[in-house]
């Protein structure tokens, strides 16, 4: 299947969805594995998640948290190089998943909308907004 709907997922909404697989973040996380939705993604993006995943306090921290990366790496819009946008973040590790946002022409999603800009050239979406985005099948 070919989609056409891209999104920069942060990490917290990937936590999340595997933690409460039952509400919109879970639901991204099926679009993703279904390939409904295609994630961007580039080194910084992958570091992250396969540090913040295997963290040992998460109940799928090591096969599990392996299996998303690599299934983010396989099937990701992998960006090498990325452009990089005058807007400062105030957490400096969101500046990865703006940036890549910004490079690939696509939404950013997050649990964390406070972190980003209300206006400028990345749309940022918190999970709810992203699913209403999903192709209806």
């Amino acid at each position: 299947m070919t989609t056409e709907l891209r999104l920069v997922i942060d990490t917290n909404v990937v936590v999340a969805g595997l933690l409460t697989p039952g509400g919109p973040p879970g639901r991204l996380l099926r679009a993703l594995r279904d390939q409904q939705v295609q994630a961007v993604v580039c080194e910084a993006v992958i570091d992250e998640y396969t540090e913040v995943l295997n963290r040992p306090r998460f109940p799928f921290a090591g096969p599990i948290a392996s299996g998303v990366v690599t299934h983010f790496v396989g099937h990701g819009l992998w960006l090498d190089k990325l452009e990089r946008t005058s807007i400062s973040l105030v957490d400096a590790s969101d500046q990865p998943f703006y940036d890549c946002a910004y490079s690939a022409a696509c939404p950013l999603v997050t649990g964390n909308l406070r972190h980003f800009p209300d206006t400028g050239p990345v749309a940022v979406l918190n999970p709810r907004e992203a699913v209403e985005k999903l192709p209806r099948l």
